[in-house]
């Protein structure tokens, strides 16, 4: 392999002053070149902007919002109805559900004996009842808030609501409408769909209604030190012993 290195400008002074410089400088860019050419300049080959598929191709580095809330509605709508009408995704989601979850997460108990003080036939015994309970909670459809699902067809509507749509949450909820329940915890699953913020509070914005009062903002709009009340009364406010709301400082 060639090495093409042409003495330039400076290089030119430097052996004009000190032959013995000049021909060091120019050994040193030619070792540089040779090693470059031969191992490249280092990082991701797929970072370097020489590249020919790189050309005309920019972006720059956006927060996780800016990269994801504007196109998000359009992206799940594509990808819902992949799920549904595209064979190869069906497939896909398939294959993720079944070999994740499959028909279902069972519960394998390892409690810490010695740090609770009991003998290894207490272990045993307790571990066989976690065992036994769980079970027997996810194979009902008190898991379930609407009671259609068991717990176990659960983590897989959920496993799969999160790998189509991007998010899903889960609420702990203990309805009081449903007879012959026995178990009262239960979970409702929200799709992504009806993930939004409020019309008023802009995306990563602190939603004055809802946060705990040391994180709500001033009249003014600005925040306190460490994200505290900066209102002259703050100090003085507490939260009242029977309801446990904190008082409106514009109600005295």
């Amino acid at each position: 392999m060639a090495i093409d290195v042409r003495p330039n400008l400076l290089d030119r002074a430097v052996a004009w002053f000190s032959p013995r410089a000049g021909a060091e400088r120019l050994a040193g860019r030619a070792a540089i070149s040779a090693s470059t050419s031969m191992f490249g300049t280092g990082g991701y080959r797929g970072g370097q902007g020489d590249r020919q598929k790189r050309r005309g191709f920019f972006a720059r580095g956006r927060s996780a919002n800016a990269d994801m809330i504007p196109g998000s509605d359009r992206l799940r709508a594509e990808q819902r109805d992949a799920a549904m009408n595209a064979p190869i995704a069906v497939a896909a989601l398939n294959r993720m559900v079944t070999f994740t979850i499959g028909t279902g997460l069972m519960a394998i108990p390892a409690i810490d004996g010695e740090a609770l003080g009991l003998t290894p036939e207490e272990v045993d015994a307790w571990q066989r009842r976690l065992a036994i309970d769980f079970d027997a909670y996810m194979a009902s459809k008190d898991v379930d808030a609407e009671r259609k699902s068991t717990g176990y067809g659960l983590q897989a509507v959920a496993y799969r609501g999160t790998i189509t749509s991007g998010d899903m949450i889960k609420l702990r909820v203990m309805p009081e409408d449903q007879p012959g329940r026995v178990h009262a915890t239960a979970w409702k699953l929200i799709e992504a769909d009806r993930l939004c913020n409020p019309p008023t509070v802009a995306d990563g914005a602190i939603d004055p209604t809802t946060a705990p009062p040391d994180r709500r903002r001033r009249r003014d709009g600005r925040m306190g030190r460490a994200g505290r009340l900066s209102h002259p009364e703050a100090a003085s406010r507490r939260p009242d012993a029977a309801t446990g709301r904190w008082a409106d400082p514009r109600a005295d």
